[in-house]
């Protein structure tokens, strides 16, 4: 899965690795978590390079990675439904 701004050769990066923006949103996300309310469902997509992306709430997701969270729901457009399947296969 790509996000470019948290990985790093397929690994998160640490927080003093983020970039100013990155790092803000990371932080959003982690007190999003903190709170206990309800977590917005990010919505996956496929990249030009044919690989499967994070195209909203990357943060979020690379939060609850660096938290081992070992699985989330996520949604993906049924416009890429084959393609995906291709992927995953």
């Amino acid at each position: 899965m790509v996000a470019f701004e948290y990985l790093q050769n397929g690994t998160l990066r640490s927080k003093d690795d983020l970039k100013p923006a990155s790092r803000e949103k990371f932080d959003e996300a982690e007190k999003l978590v903190r709170s206990g309310k309800s977590l917005p469902q990010p919505l996956l997509g496929i990249g030009i390079y044919d690989t499967l992306e994070i195209a909203t709430q990357r943060a979020l997701v690379c939060v609850l990675a660096a938290q081992n969270v070992p699985s989330i729901r996520a949604s993906l457009p049924i416009s890429m439904e084959k393609k995906y399947n291709k992927l995953v296969k």
